[in-house]
């Protein structure tokens, strides 16, 4: 059942009125709308990380038509270095807006192509690192979404329930890049799986690939 609940003077003693109105303009500050929600759940999830390069790119950050969007290069930004971190917050996580459509297969197949980059600032640095690519959106695509790039796999030869029946797919493009090596100018089979890898490895709970490849997060 739902239930109104006033914050007016009545309800409360006055000192609990004072912490009841102080605690609802705290909350509608930082979480009363989702940019709001999103800025300030981004924020305090990476204030004590440290060890990791983070990079961000919105949806709509892009040139070009909808149905065929250019994404610039993500820059990216050490978690060790106050400096990186702070301009990662600035230039990125709090200037984030919400204003547009959402081409959220787009989105993701840049998000693999970044992996891929052999430039000096590209994301994957060694052999041995474990990557992730992660979509915050606030809804389903709603603009028409790419083909998979020439050579990728998507999601048909993978084990149950990962694979369908449908083709270019979100899904699909996660799954070419984390099927498909991201670096093959590195050693291949660094990087690190969890032991049950040895007895189980079509366990679709488990990530057993040893090759560079993209894990990817939906939110």
């Amino acid at each position: 059942a739902l239930y109104k609940y006033e914050i007016v003077s009545g309800n409360y003693s006055a000192a609990d009125y004072q912490k009841a109105i102080t605690n609802f303009a705290n909350w509608f500050s930082y979480y009363g709308n989702r940019n709001r929600a999103m800025k300030a759940a981004l924020t305090l999830s990476l204030e004590s990380v440290t060890k990791m390069n983070v990079g961000m790119f919105t949806i709509n950050d892009y040139t070009g038509n909808v149905s065929n969007p250019t994404y610039s290069n993500v820059a990216m930004r050490d978690m060790n270095s106050g400096a990186d971190k702070k301009a990662l917050y600035e230039q990125s996580l709090l200037t984030l807006g919400a204003s547009g459509g959402t081409p959220n297969r787009w989105a993701v197949r840049h998000l693999g192509r970044q992996f891929k980059r052999t430039d000096d600032a590209a994301p994957v640095k060694s052999a041995c690192q474990i990557n992730a690519g992660m979509l915050f959106t606030d809804g389903y695509s709603n603009s028409d979404g790419p083909g998979l790039d020439t050579g990728l796999l998507g999601d048909g030869n993978m084990p149950a329930p990962l694979k369908d029946a449908f083709d270019n797919t979100l899904a699909d493009t996660a799954a070419a890049y984390y099927q498909t090596s991201l670096r093959t100018d590195m050693a291949q089979g660094k990087v690190p799986v969890p032991d049950a890898c040895k007895t189980t490895p079509d366990d679709p709970r488990l990530d057993c690939n040893k090759n560079p490849h993209m894990n990817f997060y939906g939110v």
